[in-house]
């Protein structure tokens, strides 16, 4: 059993994340680290869900980092 804060989960956690979100998260990290956004020009330009997906990716770096 896993624990995730008040969550119980009987599975691993990592089964519950599909090969899209993962795809997501790769995009975050090479984002992070070459600085390079999807498409040209600056965030505006960007479409919605990579903006928000980034948003996500950003607290949970911030949150990690906080928690030790």
């Amino acid at each position: 059993m896993f624990s995730l804060g008040n969550i119980r989960l009987y599975e691993c956690p990592l089964t519950f994340i599909e090969p899209e979100t993962w795809e997501v998260i790769r995009l975050a990290y090479l984002i992070e680290d070459t600085k390079v956004l999807l498409y040209g020009g600056g965030w505006g330009d960007q479409p919605a869900w990579l903006v928000e997906a980034y948003e996500i990716f950003k607290g949970e770096t911030a949150k990690r980092l906080k928690n030790g």
